[in-house]
């Protein structure tokens, strides 16, 4: 089954009323798992979202997420119209033969679009900065000259700040081969687990990174307060420093890595205000020592 038609048929059995993954079984076809998967992804997207109620579930064990359309978001005419997964391969295809290009009878041998959808495809692609028509034309097995199509020498790159679900997307898939090299005889459970953790792992980096970026565009690292430095200790359960001491990175991005999978709402699928807010503390404990140890580098220096 398609990634679009588990999406579709999510979202339908959505209209038709709030359910919990439990609940969602049956319409969808999909496992409690792997529904929990594509429900935190379809809430990242914009698509679905979590209510504030919970709901027992068939035998009465611990109350369920319940889940609803997100009536307020609208899918951008580039989503409706250039399906991620299409896009990939028709960029990955152009991307294989550079300035040489390819043409939509040659790029039908390599994409799921057949040659009569291609060339609208490609417009819309080329509207939006991905492709160019190449000046020269080439023919085709009946001999006649049909466009070429490249990639754009100057395309729009993809980003976590410029198209972040496109981003994620690609990380996503990335991710899921690289572990499914990785694990030949792993069960599909250990093997959802796993996959969860790296991902987790990739957007815990990506964000440390981000913040550390901000903070180095900073001309002179902010004062920390000794009581800032030992809540933040304390929270990732690490010992605080000396006077004019460092504090162990090592120790304060391990623990925070440890703590982050714990409190992560794609770790549990559960995004209440307690483990939201661990969460968040969490990263502001991480974020307080680095500035922490920027200052007192910096004094030490004497910039």
């Amino acid at each position: 089954m398609k990634k679009g038609s588990r999406r579709d048929m999510i979202l339908a059995a959505l209209r038709a009323g709030d359910m919990t993954c439990e609940e969602l079984q049956e319409p969808s076809g999909l496992n409690i798992a792997q529904l929990a998967t594509h429900l935190s992804q379809l809430a990242h997207n914009g698509y679905v979202r979590r209510l504030s109620e919970k709901r027992a579930n068939k035998d009465g064990g611990r109350p369920l997420t319940v889940w609803a359309i997100n009536e307020d978001f609208e899918p951008t005419p580039k989503e409706r119209e250039l399906p991620g997964k299409r896009r990939d391969q028709v960029l990955s295809a152009l991307r294989t033969v550079g300035d040489k290009g390819m043409t939509c009878e040659e790029l039908s041998e390599h994409v799921s679009l057949d040659v009569n959808s291609l060339p609208s495809y490609l417009i819309n692609l080329e509207r939006l900065g991905f492709v160019r028509v190449l000046p020269r034309k080439r023919r085709n097995k009946i001999g006649r000259a049909t466009k070429v199509w490249a990639l754009a020498a100057n395309g729009p790159e993809v980003t976590a700040d410029s198209r972040p679900a496109d981003f994620w997307a690609d990380i996503r898939k990335r991710i899921a081969e690289y572990v499914k090299s990785k694990s030949e005889n792993m069960s599909e459970v250990v093997f959802d687990q796993v996959f969860r953790d790296f991902e987790i792992d990739m957007r815990d980096l990506v964000n440390t990174f981000q913040n550390r970026l901000k903070q180095k565009q900073l001309p002179v690292p902010e004062v920390v307060s000794r009581r800032a430095v030992f809540d933040a200790c304390r929270t990732l359960q690490i010992d605080t420093p000396k006077v004019n001491g460092l504090v162990d990175e090592v120790a304060a991005k391990r623990n925070k890595r440890q703590l982050v999978r714990v409190y992560h709402p794609d770790a549990t699928h559960v995004a209440n205000d307690t483990t939201r807010a661990m969460y968040e503390a969490v990263i502001a404990a991480y974020e307080t020592i680095i500035q922490y140890n920027d200052s007192i580098r910096s004094k030490k220096n004497g910039t």
